[in-house]
């Protein structure tokens, strides 16, 4: 009788040691939120600033620059924060880089960039009325249309501010534009907007004519 009871003892500590060492597997690991069977976090984006299609000051005064002559003279700041009818405006005085003497103020727009003659008290002016207006630099001439002499057909369509497709006849080309002319080179050909004929176009080199608007 007592052997067995010592058998039973000795076989119940053993099983009890046995269990003290087994350790439950999923309790041994910690949870992890890089597993394989986690879900990844999306990363937040932020929202990207609107694009501003304002002119900045430093494009209105490159504006200026192009006709202006900035070693003969200086544009200085003026209004950085004119409206006028609700439209913004940066405003420069132009003045003589020799004696410092103002010759004028130009406005440009901030929304579209073009300029006028500023005669302060919120009024401004045709850009043509401004004292060093040149036509031969500022005047804008539209570089796009149909055209005719009566007998060939002159198409121009732009590429840019500085260029234009065209053709002539069996001539096709593409000409860069300075002031009131523009030429292609390759081909040779000028164009030069006719001051005695409004609208119309003189051809020289291999084609020469004057094309004027055709009828639409």
């Amino acid at each position: 009788m007592k052997k067995s009871l010592f058998l039973f003892l000795a076989v119940s500590l053993l099983a009890f040691a046995g269990c003290t060492k087994q350790k439950d597997p999923a309790s041994s690991v910690a949870p992890s939120s890089t597993g394989s069977g986690s879900l990844p976090v999306p990363e937040k984006k932020q929202p990207e600033p609107p694009v501003s299609q304002d002119v900045t000051m430093s494009d209105a005064r490159n504006l200026l620059a192009e006709t202006i002559d900035t070693d003969t003279y200086m544009l200085l700041d003026a209004k950085t924060n004119l409206e006028i009818a609700g439209e913004g405006y940066y405003v420069f005085i132009v003045a003589n880089r020799e004696d410092n003497k103002a010759v004028g103020q130009v406005a440009v727009s901030k929304k579209t960039g073009e300029k006028y003659n500023y005669e302060g008290g919120n009024h401004l002016g045709d850009y043509s009325e401004f004292s060093l207006y040149d036509p031969e630099t500022d005047a804008v001439y539209d570089w796009e249309g149909s055209f005719t002499d009566g007998t060939q057909q002159l198409e121009l369509v732009p590429i840019d501010d500085n260029s234009f497709e065209y053709s002539v006849g069996e001539i096709r080309g593409t000409a860069k534009v300075q002031a009131a002319a523009a030429e292609d080179a390759t081909n040779n050909i000028t164009f030069t907007w006719d001051k005695d004929a409004e609208g119309a176009l003189t051809l020289s080199g291999a084609v020469e004519g004057i094309f004027r608007p055709a009828a639409q």
